[in-house]
């Protein structure tokens, strides 16, 4: 899954550091297709929701080995997880309220560089 950031390390960030991003914004990825080609290893890209299962099939009925890439929402979350020292009585199995609200403006957020050095009022 490929959202152009260290995923879980940017949904830790949102949870529990109210968005403060350290060094996990990716920015431009390489073409992981071209990438296992390179290799020898079929590549495939799966650009949304329509052509996930087309991708799959491909990659299944392939002999060898495959590197399927899928482009994912940049702000979509992993769940369920377990926070840092917590038990398995305090997963979390979605957004916080808190966090929705703040993906639904998910175009205003800073991210790359810049945003590593601002941090929220």
């Amino acid at each position: 899954l490929n959202n152009q950031f260290h995923g879980m390390v940017r949904q830790w960030q949102d949870l529990f550091y109210d968005g403060r991003y350290a060094s996990s914004d990716l920015g431009n990825v390489p073409d992981f297709v071209k990438l296992a080609e390179a290799y020898g290893i079929l590549g495939l890209h799966s650009e949304g929701p329509a052509d996930v299962e087309a991708v799959l099939k491909e990659g299944l009925k392939h002999k060898g080995p495959v590197l399927m890439n899928f482009a994912i929402d940049r702000f979509e979350n992993c769940y369920p997880m377990i926070p840092a020292g917590g038990a398995h009585h305090e997963m979390v199995l979605e957004d916080p309220p808190q966090l929705k609200t703040k993906t639904a403006r998910k175009g205003s957020r800073k991210t790359g560089e810049d945003a590593d050095a601002v941090l929220p009022a």
